[in-house]
């Protein structure tokens, strides 16, 4: 019997609308960093994408450095609304915040919390003690990787539910697994088999990254 044509353009829309939730972080809990007037301190979005990793229905949130006048920091927090990734949905939403240090060195902003160490007429010197109780952890994801390094750095995305991918290396080989997440040094990646844990691979041994549809 021959397939409809409307029935499998049907089949494809349904198919193409299929989404998935992602998380990305681009700080790192515990790590003295600084930033310059116009740095983020801290910023996390969250949405879902379709099957083609395009973003559907984001939001990023950003606390942004500002300033600081005598001991008083100025902080800005911006929340944006992602139609897909690069484009916005709507002007971003702003509200400007004011910390007194003389009174206490901890920057709260509903659940973050970060510690001010110094300031200077360049830098702002801080640590982020406490992300946002939204924002998933590696260890609620089925304690994806025994591996203290995996996540601590800037640039980490997470995938639930993770990824069916073939991995293809710079020396030609493929691997198929899933991809539960990667930051800017490693994938966080597991073999089809069962018995096998996640590890890490290193993104600079991967050469591409094909996606399964399913």
């Amino acid at each position: 019997m021959k397939t409809k044509p409307y029935l499998l353009l049907i089949a494809l829309g349904l198919l193409s609308c299929q989404l998935s939730p992602y998380f990305v972080r681009d700080y790192a809990v515990g790590i003295p960093s600084k930033a310059t007037v116009g740095s983020v301190l801290i910023g996390w979005e969250y949405g879902y994408e379709d099957i083609n990793g395009l973003t559907r229905d984001g939001l990023r949130i950003e606390l942004v450095y500002t300033g600081n006048t005598a001991s008083v920091v100025h902080v800005a927090y911006r929340e944006y609304a992602v139609l897909t990734q690069g484009r916005f949905a709507r002007p971003p939403f702003y509200l400007n915040l004011q910390y007194d240090l003389s009174l206490s060195k901890i920057l709260r902003f509903k659940e973050v919390k970060i510690q001010v160490d110094s300031v200077d007429r360049e830098y702002l010197y801080y640590r982020i003690l406490e992300e946002p109780a939204s924002v998933p952890s590696y260890s609620q994801q089925e304690k994806l990787v025994d591996n203290d390094q995996f996540g601590s750095n800037r640039e980490t995305r997470l995938f639930n539910p993770p990824k069916h991918v073939t991995l293809t290396f710079r020396n030609g080989a493929n691997r198929e697994g899933f991809l539960f997440g990667y930051d800017s040094f490693n994938y966080a990646f597991k073999d089809s088999l069962p018995q096998l844990k996640v590890m890490l691979i290193s993104r600079r041994e991967v050469n591409d990254i094909n996606y399964h549809n399913d």
